[in-house]
Formats: structure tokens, C-alpha cells, sequence
């Protein structure tokens, strides 16, 4: 189970709705001055297109946009939620990826409008982590053999830190492939149950 700092997601978090302009475009220049608002007001957090930021009526690429404004208005004085769920799994995982990347506080992920996908399907984040393991761990493993040879190779210098340094680079590529390895047996523990 994910545990949350101490003040994580706690407080008010009210979703903000998407300012348009006359043309039927999204105002950032609006939504940047909503978040402020939010922030002077003492608000905990804000969630970026929820459901009353009519994301059904955005791009995949406007809500993307819209979280990065937030992010950036914010400027870490609040916690930012991106509303990531979509009726499109590709679109809902191209949103995730992307609001990890830029940096959310947290994730709101809702489960297809209506479908009803049984509970195996809602997992897909665990089903794209078991779907690239394989590739990983053989990533790892060859950069783990890599070091090795490097590591045993003759010294071309004699300079003791040298030497260190490829220890501590072998030592990191092999617990990367313990960690990798871990978590394959606990996906598939989970697979099993």
C-alpha cells in the first residue's frame, strides 16, 4: 500500500474549472491567474481537470497544458492533482505519463465513463510494468556484465580512485538488477493470487 506524507492531500483541494475565450480556446493566461487566486485564498491544493474542468471537452494536449500552467503558477506553494482519466486508455496513459513527468503532486485517475472494466483491467500500470520486465531485467543484466568486465579489466591508471569508481558503478548496476529482480517476484505474486 502507497503511503502519504504527513500533509499529503490533506485540506481543501477544489477542482478548477477551464476558462475559454471567445473563440472557444483555452485562456491559460485566465487559468494561471485562477491558480493564484486559489493560492492567496490559502487553499491546500487544486485538482487540474476534474470533472468540473470539463475534460471532455479538451484535448488530451490542452489538459497536458493546463497542468503545466498549474504547475507553474503554483510555484510548490500548493499541491497540484492531475486529473488524468479518460474514456481512452491510450489517452488516459499518455496524460499520466505526462503529468508524472511534469512534476504532480498526485494522480486522480477515474475509471472509464460509462464501461465497467472488471477489476484486472483497472490495474494497467502493473500490466505495462509486467509487459517491459523482461526487456528491463536484460537491460540490466547487460549493463551489470558490462561493468564486470570493465571492473576486471587491468587498471590503465593507478590512481586508487579510479579503481573505486568502478566498484561503486558495478556495486549500483548490480543492485539495480537485485531490485528489478525483486520486483518481477512481486508482480508475479500478485499475478498468482
Amino acid at each position: 500500500m502507497m503511503k502519504l506524507a504527513d500533509k499529503q492531500l490533506k485540506g481543501s483541494f477544489p477542482p478548477l474549472v477551464t476558462p475559454f475565450k471567445e473563440d472557444g480556446s483555452v485562456d491559460y493566461d485566465t487559468y494561471a491567474k485562477l491558480v493564484e487566486f486559489q493560492v492567496k485564498g490559502g487553499t491546500h491544493g487544486i485538482v487540474v481537470t476534474g470533472t468540473t474542468g470539463e475534460p471532455s471537452t479538451l484535448t488530451t494536449d490542452e489538459r497536458i497544458e493546463l497542468l503545466k500552467v498549474a504547475l507553474s503558477a503554483a510555484k510548490k506553494r500548493i499541491q497540484v492533482v492531475a486529473a488524468t482519466g479518460t474514456q481512452n486508455h491510450a489517452d488516459t496513459v499518455k496524460m499520466t505519463e505526462a503529468a508524472n513527468k511534469a512534476g504532480a503532486d498526485a494522480l486522480l485517475i477515474v475509471t472509464p465513463y460509462f464501461i465497467r472494466p472488471p477489476a484486472r483491467g483497472l490495474n494497467w500500470r502493473e500490466q505495462r510494468e509486467w509487459d517491459g520486465m523482461e526487456a528491463a531485467i536484460l537491460a540490466a543484466e547487460a549493463e551489470l556484465a558490462a561493468r564486470r568486465r570493465a571492473a576486471e579489466a587491468p587498471a590503465i591508471v593507478s590512481d586508487g580512485a579510479a579503481l573505486t569508481e568502478r566498484y561503486h558503478a558495478l556495486a549500483a548496476a548490480q543492485a539495480e538488477v537485485d531490485r528489478l529482480y525483486a520486483r518481477w517476484a512481486e508482480l508475479e505474486a500478485r499475478r498468482e493470487s
